[in-house]
């Protein structure tokens, strides 16, 4: 789905209130438009609670109305308070498609977010990142992306190649620290037949195929001396030869490299020349772990979710107790991990809200989980359920009967697991009779082996 920059108009400023929060909660850019106030013409959409478009332009509308009545003259939807997140993510793709549809120009700002549209957040250091990449995107020089391990350096990568006048042209990306360094010389800059043992024919390198394009070297600190060397001739000459080769190769292609290491104390160690650190330091790009900006981690869930749920076909939502567990993690292995997680949360409860307490301990526990996130088993076995401490109510609501029932069947699973899927030992654990444990398994379809 597009971004859009949406306008609110909506009298009611409670109403205004909570669709501008929900539609900020997905990541929209939103702009509140006063009664009788024109619409800015830098908006690619309209919310509102009138009859009708609110203006002469034929801008996509979404509308609140009670019932379902007629949709027409540019309203591309209906959705009724409270506003649930399906409704209001099939609006918001409505009024995309209607644009498509209509050949409509993208307003500036829309085509700003679309060249970077994989990085995901709205924090000032995303916002810093964002500027810096608008910088540079067109211009051919050597890029050095910094940050740690799972930030996100293969994804701003490809977006700078995409936002270039080469995205027409190969993006060619390479692991330097996947590829053994014997095996280095060849896979960079490829190998003529007999170069070496094995070498039964002629084989292009990294380098050749990105001609035209982009070649992008992730971990540049784990490159070996002699190929530092290598490159470095490279990056001055615009020339190469394949390995056991004597033709020159002219180079046309950006260098893009990354890395989660301090090139500069390598160069201090010896470990990196210093004549190719600068050259690659032409336009450095330094991306913040996810721990510094916590305040991006909703948007995140809302990205990586319908990521998985394009690739899996499985949904998952997560209440606000998850939401504050995600963002007091320190997340050592940054979007990488929240991915993972996210697409694990979401084959184990497929259709679900997952609360804190589903999180694995070291997500969704800590010292003071008793206040932060009720229903939590603690260490010493006494029960950390607290009726004065119900979990937090989702943003976009809830089914009340499907989420206890999953409650329901969740506790019951555990009660098995524990107890070796004894029954009674397991209706005592739970405080309820065998007979009506044994209905519950019957009603949830669960079998002793299940639940082991």
């Amino acid at each position: 789905m597009s971004r859009l920059r949406i306008a609110v108009k909506i009298d009611d400023a409670e109403t205004a209130r909570h669709v501008t929060e929900r539609l900020e909660f997905v990541g929209e850019t939103v702009v509140r438009v006063a009664d009788g106030a024109p619409i800015p013409g830098d908006v690619g959409a309209v919310f509102t609670d009138g009859d009708s478009t609110p203006d002469n332009r034929a801008l996509p509308t979404i509308r609140l109305s009670r019932d379902a009545g007629p949709i027409g003259d540019g309203v591309v939807a209906l959705v009724s308070m409270p506003l649930q997140l399906n409704d209001l993510l099939s609006a918001l793709h409505a009024a995309a498609q209607f644009r498509d549809q209509q050949g409509f120009d993208w307003p500036q700002v829309e085509k700003e977010s679309l060249r970077f549209a994989g990085l995901v957040g709205a924090s000032p250091r995303m916002a810093a990142v964002r500027e810096a990449m608008g910088k540079v995107a067109a211009r051919d020089v050597t890029v050095l992306i910094l940050g740690e391990s799972g930030t996100g350096k293969d994804i701003v990568a490809r977006a700078l190649h995409d936002a270039s006048h080469r995205s027409d042209g190969p993006f060619v990306p390479l692991d330097c620290g996947a590829v053994a360094p014997e095996l280095l010389d060849s896979e960079i800059f490829g190998h003529d037949k007999g170069a070496f043992a094995g070498a039964i024919g002629s084989k292009p390198g990294r380098l050749e195929m990105a001609n035209g394009g982009t070649l992008f070297l992730d971990a540049i600190g784990e490159l070996p001396m002699p190929m530092q060397a290598k490159l470095l001739r490279v990056l001055q000459e615009r020339a190469f030869a394949r390995l056991g080769g004597s033709t020159t190769i002219k180079c046309n292609a950006r260098v893009i490299v990354a890395t989660h290491r301090d090139l500069e104390e390598m160069v201090r160690d010896g470990a990196f020349r210093e004549d190719l650190y600068y050259r690659l330091n032409v336009f450095p790009i330094a991306l913040p772990a996810l721990r510094e900006r916590s305040q991006d981690i909703a948007a995140l869930i809302t990205a990586l979710s319908a990521d998985v749920e394009a690739r899996q076909g499985v949904t998952v939502r997560f209440d606000g107790s998850a939401v504050a567990a995600f963002e007091r993690y320190r997340w050592p292995g940054n979007v990488r991990e929240l991915a993972n997680l996210i697409e694990r949360m979401a084959i184990a409860h497929p259709g679900g809200i997952v609360g804190a307490g589903q999180l694995p301990a070291k997500v969704g526990a800590s010292d003071d989980a008793r206040v932060r996130h009720p229903g939590i088993a603690r260490a010493d076995g006494d029960s950390m359920i607290d009726p004065d401490r119900p979990p937090a109510l989702p943003v976009n609501g809830i089914d009340l009967k499907d989420y206890l029932e999953r409650l329901e069947r969740s506790l019951i699973r555990q009660a098995l697991d524990d107890t070796d899927c004894v029954v009674a030992r397991a209706a005592d654990r739970l405080h309820i009779r065998r007979t009506t444990l044994v209905e519950k398994m019957r009603k949830y379809g669960l079998q002793r082996s299940d639940a082991a």
